[in-house]
C-alpha cells in the first residue's frame, strides 16, 4: 500500500509507463494529449527509449526515481491513466487505487475486476490480440478521449468521491488477502 496522506490533486494527470510502454498505452494516451493542448499537465513517467511526442501539455520524466520521489507523484496526482493492454496480477492499478486516485482502466479482464465504475472509468477495447496464453485488449482510442472529457466535466467532489471508493475497496481486499493468507498458512 502506498497511502494517501498527500494532499491530491484531482487535476492532474499520471501515466507511469516505466519500461512497459508497449503494453500500458502510452502511444494512445500520447497521441490523445497531443491533440488536445487545452487538457491539463499530464505527468509522464517512461524510459528514454520509450514512444515520445513532444507536447506542450506533457511533462516527461525519464530519470530513474527512487520509491520515495515516485510514491510522491503517485500519492498527489489524483488521476492516474491505467488503460494496459494486459496485466497479470494488477498491480499497477492497485497502485493507483491505494493512493486514492480517480483511475481509468481498460475494460477488459483482469482490469475491470478491479475497478468497476463506483471505483473508477472504464474504457472500452475496439481490438484485440492473443499473447502467449493471455490476451491483449487494445483501448479504443475514441472511448479513452470520452472517458477523459467525461473526467474533466466532473466536479472536485465527484472526482474524489469515486477514488476514496476504490480506496475504501483497496483496503478492504487488503485485510480480507490477509486474513485468508494466514488461515491458509494455519490450515498446513
Amino acid at each position: 500500500m502506498l497511502g494517501s496522506t498527500s494532499r491530491k490533486n484531482y487535476n492532474q494527470f499520471f501515466h507511469l509507463a516505466g519500461s512497459s510502454s508497449i503494453q500500458k498505452g502510452t502511444k494512445t494516451i500520447v497521441t490523445l494529449w497531443n491533440r488536445h493542448p487545452e487538457w491539463p499537465t499530464l505527468i509522464l513517467r517512461q524510459n528514454k527509449k520509450s514512444f515520445h511526442v513532444s507536447a506542450p501539455n506533457i511533462q516527461y520524466i525519464h530519470d530513474f526515481l527512487d520509491d520515495e520521489t515516485l510514491k510522491k507523484y503517485q500519492n498527489t496526482l489524483g488521476i492516474h491513466l491505467c488503460p494496459s493492454e494486459a496485466e497479470g496480477f494488477g498491480h499497477y492499478i492497485l497502485e493507483a487505487m491505494s493512493t486514492k486516485a480517480l483511475t481509468l482502466t481498460t475494460n477488459a479482464p483482469p482490469m475491470n475486476e478491479l475497478i468497476t465504475p463506483e471505483r473508477g472509468l472504464l474504457v472500452n477495447y475496439h481490438n484485440t490480440k492473443p499473447q502467449r496464453l493471455g490476451t491483449n485488449y487494445y483501448v479504443d482510442p475514441q472511448n479513452l478521449e470520452e472517458k477523459i472529457e467525461e473526467v474533466l466535466a466532473m466536479s472536485h467532489q465527484q472526482r474524489k468521491e469515486i477514488a476514496e471508493n476504490a480506496r475504501h475497496w483497496y483496503l478492504e481486499n487488503e485485510q480480507f488477502f490477509r486474513q485468508k493468507l494466514v488461515t491458509f498458512l494455519q490450515d498446513l
